[in-house]
């Protein structure tokens, strides 16, 4: 079997996730696929289709979603406990300093868009003369992590281990640069295989490249047994999270529903776009006049004057008065309040009257269902990477763990005032009050009780009329 050989669910939602990735791309990824995202209309002629594309917008409802909904987890910065000896892999986690928040980040905006995305947990090869710690953290020997996008991890294959169901086989597509000088490169794909042979771990680099008779073949290029401590590892520690967890299944992409009406909003508009072209402008008619010969053309314009012979010949515009765009307009405005449903909340109106606070929350419990499990799902992948990290380097394990507060919803005037009530009456207490306004969001996310009771200290004495 060919080490680019791909697993039967890959081969089942690969389709899917190249539509969400095309729309969340965005007008120019819509435009550039042509035909896939919108037909070519009967008699049309290339260049007149290449004009049709052009004329027609694409409202990406999709993008905007998905980083609305970002944004509500990320209103928050996760909370991030730090351990000894970890502090410089949590502020550069990939080697190319993007800390553990912006991973987390990263991470989240692929579970939110295709569902699922991979993190790799490696160490540099050793280098020969570095024995000791400081020797190791000099030359920045850790570990880190490598992350892999979902069209990135091809195939894979689980056993029961331990009476736990592990994979002893994934297979990673990546692309890398190979120079021939100074200036100029070429672009390669290889097969990294993740794998365990005889209970243990390694990994084999496949690429395709000629053999001796110029026929192209997959050839083993690199086997490397990554080492903890002098010894092997006997597990694959790669994390795979999806929209409802960590685990190699795959779920439909959360976005693609909406993708999918967004590309018929698309079409819409184009129908809408080209009847509107077509119909918006004046033609000029002749009737009653029978032309010299097949080529005679007619200017338009007060420096030319149409003369004809037979009085009865007659020149008029022909403009578009009916109500035939009507449908048109109101199909794509059904499909933009569709749009709205599904989670583009940007597209609709905002309401006049206000809500109460449950009604917003019952509005938003769709999203926010899916927000938990997506969070849940990116605190729970980093946190094991952070584990096989720390016991890497015989740490204690730091932790993450994502905001799951995704709703701007301080306490109301009357809130606080209820508060303060049961406080001066003793029904809670100093800290549970305290609890509330930082839950409220009436005191700073980062401040502690003790800094807020060390701040009402300090402050000067209130004067009460």
């Amino acid at each position: 079997m060919k080490p680019n050989t791909t697993n039967s669910e890959y081969d089942e939602y690969y389709p899917l996730w190249e539509i969400v990735e095309d729309v969340l791309e965005g007008e120019d990824e819509v435009h550039e696929e042509g035909t896939k995202y919108l037909p070519m209309l009967s008699g049309q002629t290339a260049q007149e289709y290449q004009s049709y594309v052009m004329r027609t917008p694409f409202y990406n409802a999709t993008a905007r979603t998905r980083d609305g909904l970002l944004g509500m987890i990320f209103r928050k910065a996760p909370t991030v406990t730090p351990t000894a000896g970890m502090e410089a892999i949590l502020d550069d986690m990939t080697l190319d300093n993007t800390g553990i928040d912006e991973l987390a980040e990263r991470i989240t905006s692929e579970l939110l868009g295709v569902g699922r995305m991979g993190v790799l947990v490696e160490y540099p090869k050793p280098i020969e003369g570095v024995v000791t710690l400081a020797d190791a953290s000099a030359n920045n020997l850790r570990p880190y992590v490598t992350t892999y996008e979902a069209e990135q991890i091809i195939n894979w294959r689980l056993e029961r281990i331990n009476n736990l169901l592990q994979p002893i086989m994934i297979a990673l597509k990546e692309e890398i640069c190979i120079y021939k000088n100074e200036f100029e490169s070429d672009e390669l794909e290889q097969i990294r295989v993740l794998i365990l042979r005889n209970g243990i771990y390694q990994q084999e680099v496949y690429r395709e490249l000629q053999d001796k008779k110029g026929k192209k073949e997959w050839f083993l290029v690199e086997t490397i047994v990554p080492m903890k401590a002098g010894q092997p590892l006997t597990m694959i520690p790669f994390i795979c999270m999806n929209s409802k967890g960590i685990g190699m299944e795959i779920n439909k992409p959360p976005m693609y529903d909406l993708a999918t009406l967004n590309l018929s909003h698309y079409r819409t508009s184009a129908d809408l776009e080209h009847g509107a072209h077509f119909t918006g402008l004046p033609t000029a008619v002749v009737t009653g006049y029978q032309a010299e010969n097949k080529n005679e053309t007619f200017s338009i314009g007060s420096a030319n004057a149409w003369v004809f012979p037979d009085p009865s010949a007659n020149a008029k515009y022909l403009e578009f008065t009916g109500q035939g765009l009507e449908s048109l307009r109101q199909i794509k405005k059904d499909k933009e309040d569709n749009l709205a449903i599904l989670g583009a909340r940007m597209l609709a109106p905002e309401k006049k009257q206000s809500e109460a606070a449950n009604t917003v929350r019952m509005r938003h419990s769709g999203d926010g269902a899916i927000l938990s499990a997506i969070s849940n799902a990116v605190s729970q992948g980093l946190n094991k990477a952070l584990e096989i990290m720390a016991d890497w380097e015989g740490a204690e394990t730091p932790t993450i763990s994502l905001n799951e507060d995704y709703l701007d919803q301080p306490l109301s005037a009357q809130d606080l005032q209820a508060l303060v009530q049961a406080w001066q009456m003793g029904a809670i207490s100093d800290e549970t009050l305290f609890y509330n306004f930082k839950v409220g969001e009436i005191v700073e996310e980062n401040v502690t009780f003790e800094d807020e009771q060390a701040r009402i200290a300090n402050q000067a004495p209130k004067l009460i009329a």
